[in-house]
């Protein structure tokens, strides 16, 4: 639990996989309920479609990611400039 919250902090996405075991539903603690949870059944058969239930998540965070990159990168030579104007009004 500890890691989900340092990825929290970071503004990290996270990929949780937990085995199904029997139950037809997990029951999840409140405050990671709403996260996205893979699960998967231990079986040969449940392997190739958690196969792809992964592939598709990773992809999902990998676009994700790079478009929240591209806002900071722009907040970031917004910044840049702004710091820029103020240096060369403070030479000034």
């Amino acid at each position: 639990m500890y890691e989900i919250g340092v990825a929290d902090a970071i503004s990290r996405e996270v990929i949780m996989i937990n085995d199904k075991l029997d139950k037809d539903e997990q029951d999840y603690p409140f405050d990671i309920s709403y996260r996205r949870i893979l699960d998967y059944e231990n079986t040969a058969a449940g392997g190739q479609g958690f196969r792809k239930l992964l592939g598709d998540s990773i992809d999902f965070v990998l676009v994700k990611t790079a478009e929240t990159n591209k806002e900071t990168e722009t907040e970031n030579v917004e910044i840049d400039k702004l710091n820029q104007l103020e240096w060369q009004c403070d030479l000034q």
